[in-house]
Formats: structure tokens, C-alpha cells, sequence
């Protein structure tokens, strides 16, 4: 064998080293051997079609077809959490967010409506890694004795999420 590897297509379910959307090559081999292949840059929630193959001097072989379907990489999922310390013209707003391993962009949007009107960067911004992590964000120069709305917000490379819509009132 000269030449054995993964052959793998999106389109074609019978994929052989000729008509695939790409292939692993892994060079020859003298013996019946397993082998495994590291296989990257594929797109998020797709279908792939996917087969060993060998070649020779007699001609190729491709193993027994099998499919798989990509994981669709997760927006951040982003929780809004009660603001604190909320004075007479200032509050600290909470959350939390994962950004599921991607660089996460984090602020909260803040005003007196639904339409909020108002965006500051929470700390720390951007969150990496997984995982669940604390950021909030100190905002001043509201209105005393004031209701108003905050909302948590995370932006990766995988999409935007908001988080729940959460009310706070300043003080007298």
C-alpha cells in the first residue's frame, strides 16, 4: 500500500480518494494496520459522508461508508443577574456568561424602556475559555428615583444572545 487515509464528502455517500471534499493522507504502509485521521476545518451542523481508503499497485479500496453530523458551534449563553448597590444616580449591573470556548464581546444595555438606549462594557469584556464567568459593570449618571431596565449581552463569532430583561430602581 503506497497510500491510505480518510476520504470524506458532504454531497457524495460514496466517497473514494478521486471525488471527495477532502482527504487525510497518511503515507504507506507494509501491514494490516488501524489508523485513525485528525480531520478539521469542517462546517458547523453538516452531514458528512466519510471512508478509509488504500492504494496500491493494483488500484484503491475504500472502506465501509459512514456518516456523521457536525455539532453547530453554540451562541454564548448569557444569563442577566440582579443589579446591586443601586443609589440615587448610580448601580452595578450583573451577569453571567459562557461563550463556550470563542472570545465573547460582553456589555449590558441599560434605560428606562424596553428599547434600553444605553450600552456599557461590563468587566471583564471579552470572556474566554468555557465556562461560566461573573462580569458586571458600573453605571453612573442615571436618574434618581428611577425604574430602569438592564439586560446582559454576549457577541462571539458564533452569533449575539441577550440575556433576560431585569429591572432595577434608583433611590431617593
Amino acid at each position: 500500500i503506497t497510500a491510505h487515509g480518510h476520504c470524506w464528502s458532504k454531497t457524495i455517500n460514496n466517497p473514494t480518494p478521486g471525488n471527495c471534499d477532502g482527504k487525510t493522507e497518511l503515507g504507506s504502509i507494509s501491514s494490516n494496520i488501524d489508523f485513525t485521521s485528525a480531520v478539521d476545518n469542517l462546517e458547523p451542523g453538516t452531514l458528512y459522508y466519510i471512508a478509509a481508503y488504500a492504494s496500491g499497485s493494483d488500484g484503491s479500496a475504500t472502506g465501509k461508508v459512514i456518516t456523521f453530523t457536525t455539532l453547530v458551534n453554540p451562541v454564548p449563553n448569557v444569563t442577566t443577574t440582579p443589579a446591586s448597590s443601586a443609589a440615587q444616580t448610580s448601580a452595578i449591573l450583573n451577569g453571567v456568561v459562557d461563550g463556550f470556548g470563542e472570545s465573547t464581546i460582553v456589555t449590558f444595555e441599560y434605560g428606562t424602556s424596553l428599547s434600553y438606549g444605553n450600552e456599557i462594557n461590563a468587566i471583564p469584556s471579552p470572556v474566554t475559555g468555557s465556562g461560566n464567568t461573573i462580569v458586571s459593570a458600573n453605571v453612573s449618571g442615571l436618574t434618581k428615583n428611577t425604574l430602569y431596565h438592564f439586560r446582559a449581552k454576549g457577541v462571539s463569532i458564533n452569533g449575539t444572545s441577550n440575556g433576560n430583561d431585569l429591572t432595577f430602581t434608583t433611590t431617593t
